[in-house]
């Protein structure tokens, strides 16, 4: 009985083994298929999701492409408008103008038609109306004396100022050229060159005189002589001869104010040109000194005692080393040469020409000393000397041929040199227009490199690399010089990172939840400037902040409307800090506020995914339900499970870019260990980034793996070291938890 009770209980040990094995090659399968349906939904979801995040950013950049060319074209505009306004500005002024010189012609007329018609008037012959006839005609030679007065005065006036400007330009350019005629006896020109006369200064045309009745006319005192006449001197008279000036049209004080920038346009001219011919005499005398030409002409009859000096030292020569052999006439080539050539070439036709003829003389001394003077007599002998004499003739005048093209081409360079420094003054000039149009057409955010690095760094999916991407991209947008960036904790607004600051910067680490502009802009969810705080409160109103404060900040909010960040601005420019930087920072926080948005749907979409993407792995989604639902299986039917956790020392210490390379190492390697059964997932463990979860696997053969990839990281010969822990499921754990603590304990 007993060994049937056993035998009975050992079939039935064995269709229950059976039956659970077959259970469970049903229940893999069945979550095979599960996951693959589920991961198929995914993937339908996430790529649809992305095809309308894709649609969305499109639109965005079309926007603001929109925007940019609309507030570039406004700009432009604006800048068309003012300039027609300065156009009509200055053609109003021009008729202004000319309506005072054509009023002050008819004022003049009309007050000699006046005089005229009175003394017409009163040429009557009745006897009662002559003591009247008499004041009128002394009233009317009053009129005309002061009208011919004033004429008088104002051409007395114009002449003096022409007369002493005309004066002091002949006293200038005598001054200048008795300088010149020093230099030049100094220097021993060949021939000083004459300086042309200044020409005179250009004046307006002269009013013509008032021709009124004929009248004995009134005797007008010659002008003073004017000595040495300023720009201040000739405003002065301008301005007496204007307020003498006796008009009483309604254009008088128009007809004064052309009077006075007429005089103070003369003397500005004038004095522009003494500044521009002082400026061209420095800077030629700086290019004699420069060139070498003060030199080269004090150099210029050095040749007088140069040439006996070398001549004397060759004769001396002579005499002590070749005593028998006078003028060296045995010498070929003679030594005489030397001075020929030497002075022909340095000094030009004068210097050749006598070096030349001494030459000849030594020659034909030379022949005369050693007994042979009757030679000189044949006319075939004499070409010798002759020779010296043409060769030094022809090299001086090949030397004064370059010498003058050296002096045209000094002249010219001089000219280049002129004209460069013209067009270097033109080009600034035209640099500082470009740059000032340029300041007013530009906007603070119509960089277009700002704008695509900007698009780049708030296009990131990752929500640890935004908000540093913010503070920087935000900080170039508003050309602010100091920022920072806070973030939410605990009721309070905690620095997260800041833009500008020295290390030695005293800076605030938490603000209030409501203190100040940055703590009032994370509490009303709106951008908030100093000016806020001032148009409520007053100055009082920012007592107390000190170095904590902005002078404007802004929120970075997500789609629920929930501030997750602060961006205040410290320091700027402070022609910048106005209306439209304040809109541009209302722009950027609105920017970045979708950019967040973003992230956030990006991330969700992650961790609704049952597979990682960039690691070619199971989600951490996946890992946790996986984990969940293999650790109740073997919690029910008694079945062996274990796990894997995987860790590289150093990884957190590590750069992004090799934390990355080094989880594709290590994933790649364990995809390629796993077996069918087993599944590589994404853990959620900080120290431990992958698992694997090995399915009826016992702790023995969950060692036996743990030493298999250990074997694999060793072939590789990677520098890094790799930590792998061991979980194995025993009968007395309650949670899933346990499981991955035992593992965890491995690698810690």
């Amino acid at each position: 009985m007993d060994e049937d009770k056993r035998s009975i209980e050992e079939e039935i040990a064995a269709l229950q083994r059976g039956l659970s094995s077959d259970f469970s090659s049903l229940s893999r399968g069945v979550s095979e298929v599960g996951r693959a349906g589920a991961a198929r939904e995914e993937e339908v979801v996430r790529r649809v999701e992305m095809k309308r995040l894709e649609a969305e950013l499109e639109a965005k950049g079309r926007e603001l492409e929109s925007y940019k060319k609309a507030q570039a074209a406004e700009e432009l505009g604006a800048v068309e408008r003012r300039l027609e306004a300065r156009r009509k500005e200055l053609a109003a002024l021009e008729e202004a103008e000319k309506r005072a010189v054509e009023a002050a012609e008819k004022a003049a007329r009309v007050a000699v038609e006046n005089a005229e018609k009175a003394r017409r008037r009163l040429q009557v012959d009745s006897a009662p109306v002559e003591n009247l006839k008499k004041a009128a005609l002394e009233e009317a030679a009053k009129i005309k004396h002061e009208a011919e007065e004033a004429a008088a005065l104002l051409r007395r006036e114009s002449e003096a100022a022409a007369r002493g400007l005309r004066e002091e330009r002949e006293r200038i350019s005598e001054t200048l050229e008795r300088m010149m005629a020093a230099i030049a006896q100094k220097a021993a020109p060949p021939e000083p060159e004459a300086k042309p006369e200044p020409e005179p200064v250009a004046l307006a045309p002269e009013p013509e005189p008032v021709v009124l009745a004929p009248e004995p006319e009134a005797k007008v005192a010659p002008p003073e002589p004017l000595t040495q006449p300023s720009a201040q001197v000739v405003v002065q008279r301008a301005a007496r001869a204007a307020e003498e000036l006796p008009c009483e049209s309604d254009d008088a004080d128009e007809i004064r104010a052309r009077l006075m920038r007429d005089a103070g346009a003369r003397a500005q001219a004038e004095q522009s040109e003494t500044e521009k011919r002082d400026l061209a005499k420095k800077e030629k005398v700086g290019h004699e000194h420069r060139t070498g030409d003060v030199v080269r002409s004090r150099r210029s009859l050095s040749w007088l005692y140069e040439m006996p000096i070398l001549v004397g030292a060759l004769m001396a020569l002579q005499h002590y080393s070749f005593p028998a052999d006078p003028s060296f006439l045995s010498v070929h080539p003679s030594p005489l040469w030397i001075p020929v050539l030497m002075f022909g070439l340095r000094y030009g036709l004068l210097s050749g020409l006598t070096t030349g003829l001494v030459a000849a003389f030594l020659y034909a001394w030379g022949v005369s000393q050693i007994g042979e003077g009757y030679r000189l007599e044949d006319a075939d002998f004499l070409f010798r000397p002759g020779l010296y004499v043409v060769v030094g003739v022809g090299l001086g005048i090949v030397s004064d041929n370059a010498a003058r093209r050296i002096a045209a081409l000094n002249g010219r360079i001089v000219d280049l040199l002129g004209r460069v420094t013209g067009l270097q003054k033109q080009i600034l000039a035209d640099q500082k227009v470009l740059r000032s149009v340029e300041q007013q057409v530009v906007s603070q955010m119509s960089s277009i490199v700002t704008l695509f690095h900007g698009s780049k760094e708030l296009g990131t999916l990752e929500r640890h690399e935004l908000l540093p991407a913010i503070l920087k991209f935000f900080t170039q947008a508003l050309q602010a010089e100091k920022t920072s960036l806070y973030v939410p904790k605990d009721g309070k607004w905690v620095l997260f990172s800041r833009s500008g600051w020295s290390e030695d910067e005293v800076y605030p680490q938490v603000i209030e939840h409501a203190e100040g502009v940055i703590g009032r802009a994370g509490a009303e969810r709106r951008v908030v400037s100093v000016k806020d705080l001032v148009a409520v409160g007053g100055f009082e109103n920012l007592r107390g902040y000190g170095f904590a404060d902005a002078i404007m900040a802004a929120p970075i909010c997500d789609p629920e409307g929930a501030p997750i960040a602060v961006f205040g601005v410290q320091a700027m420019d402070f022609l910048r800090f106005n209306s439209a930087s304040v809109n541009l920072l209302a722009l950027l926080a609105e920017w970045g506020g979708e950019s967040v948005e973003k992230c956030l749907r990006v991330e969700d979409l992650k961790s609704r995914s049952l597979f990682d993407e960039e690691f070619s792995v199971q989600s951490v989604r996946y890992f946790e339900k996986q984990l969940e639902q293999e650790f109740r299986r073997s919690v029910r039917y008694a079945l062996p499970f274990s796990i894997l956790l995987v860790s590289v020392e150093g990884e957190a210490q590590m750069p992004a870019a090799r934390r990355s390379t080094t989880r594709r190492i290590v994933s790649r390697i364990l995809r390629e260990a796993a077996r069918s059964t087993d599944d590589v997932a994404r853990s959620p463990l900080p120290e431990a980034p992958f698992a694997m979860l090995l399915n009826t696997c016992t702790r023995e053969q969950a060692q036996e793996a743990r030493d298999r990839l250990m074997e694999s990281f060793a072939k590789i010969e990677w520098e890094e070291k790799v930590k792998i822990g061991v979980g194995s499921y025993r009968p007395e754990m309650t949670a899933k938890e346990e499981l991955v603590e035992q593992a965890r304990s491995q690698i810690s």
